[in-house]
C-alpha cells in the first residue's frame, strides 16, 4: 500500500496538469483589463442629466442640449482608458481636462442662477475629490467611533 501512495500523487498531478492545459486556452481569452471607470459617482450621461435637471432646473431645451456632451465625455473619458499607449499616470489629468472642458460647455447653456449653481456644485465635486468623502456617518450599522 505504501508502494501505490507516490504513483496515486503522480498520476493526480498529471490530471491536474491535464485540466490546466486544457482550460488555459478559455482564461487567455478573458480580458483582464480593469474595466473604465463610469462617470462621477457611478452615473451614466443620462442619470447625470437627470440629477442637473433636479438640481437646476432644466428646461427641455437645456436637456437636449446638455445630453450630448455628457455622452461625448462619457465616450472620450471610456476611450482615453482603453488607449493602452497612454500610460496610467498620463490619462487622469487628461480626464480632468475632459470634464473641465465638458463643464465649460454645460456651464454656457445654463442662464445666470443656474450657472452660479453649477459652480458651485463643480467646487463642492472637486474640494470632495481632494478630500475624500465627507465625515458622515460610517457605513453600515456599526456605531461611531469613540471621542478621542
Amino acid at each position: 500500500m505504501l508502494k501505490r501512495l507516490p504513483y496515486t500523487r503522480l498520476i493526480l498531478f498529471g490530471a491536474f496538469l491535464l485540466m490546466a492545459a486544457e482550460t488555459a486556452p478559455v482564461y487567455a481569452q478573458i480580458p483582464m483589463e480593469v474595466p473604465p471607470p463610469p462617470m462621477a459617482e457611478g452615473r451614466t450621461p443620462d442619470e447625470e442629466l437627470k440629477r442637473l435637471t433636479k438640481a437646476l432646473k432644466l428646461t427641455e431645451q437645456q436637456r437636449a442640449h446638455i445630453l450630448p456632451v455628457l455622452r461625448e465625455r462619457s465616450e472620450a473619458i471610456d476611450r482615453l482608458f482603453g488607449d493602452k499607449s497612454v500610460p496610467m499616470r498620463e490619462r487622469f489629468p487628461k480626464i480632468l481636462e475632459l470634464i473641465d472642458r465638458s463643464n465649460a460647455t454645460i456651464r454656457m447653456i445654463l442662464d445666470g442662477p443656474q450657472q452660479k449653481k453649477f459652480d458651485k456644485m463643480v467646487t463642492n465635486e472637486k474640494k470632495r475629490q481632494e478630500t475624500g468623502p465627507d465625515d458622515g456617518p460610517p457605513p453600515g450599522d456599526m456605531p461611531p467611533p469613540p471621542p478621542q
